[in-house]
């Protein structure tokens, strides 16, 4: 009598194994990948938007001083100021390099010049410069304020 091999096909293989742990790692890799990008876009955005609030944050300074500040600081050309706190806590604008803010280093810049149009106005920009692994950024807001 002949005896039949009976040939068991109820199990995978090893190479049918192999083949999907290595279809599920290519798959994790590339999950891995796209959110190590969207922290990095993260870090940037928020990099952006801390800009933005300084930037703006130094016009809302300025327009507060007062009439009389913004005269005896504005140039007939652009000339660049910064602020700085005293000791009652007070914002002075004042000649010299911009200041440095954070931990990442911003630094912000104010310009005030008298408008060349309106002769009540005075043009003010707020220029905040930072610099990461993406390169140099600069973002400004700019602003007519009225006596």
């Amino acid at each position: 009598m002949t005896q039949r091999l009976c040939k068991n096909t109820a199990g995978f293989s090893l190479i049918e194994l192999m083949f999907a742990i290595m279809l599920l790692t290519v798959v994790v890799l590339g999950v891995a990948k796209l959110n190590t990008g969207n922290l990095g876009m993260t870090a940037e955005l928020a990099s952006e938007g801390t800009a933005a609030i300084l930037a703006r944050q130094g016009l809302t300074i300025i327009e507060g001083m007062g009439k009389s500040t913004l005269a005896a600081q504005s140039c007939s050309a652009s000339c660049e100021r910064s602020l700085s706190m005293d000791n009652n806590g007070d914002y002075q604008l004042k000649a010299g390099p911009p200041e440095t803010i954070g931990q990442v280093p911003f630094t912000r810049s104010i310009y005030v010049e008298k408008d060349t149009v309106l002769p009540d106005a005075y043009y003010v920009a707020a220029i905040v410069v930072w610099e990461d692994s993406q390169g140099k950024h600069t973002r400004y807001a700019e602003k007519l304020i009225y006596e």
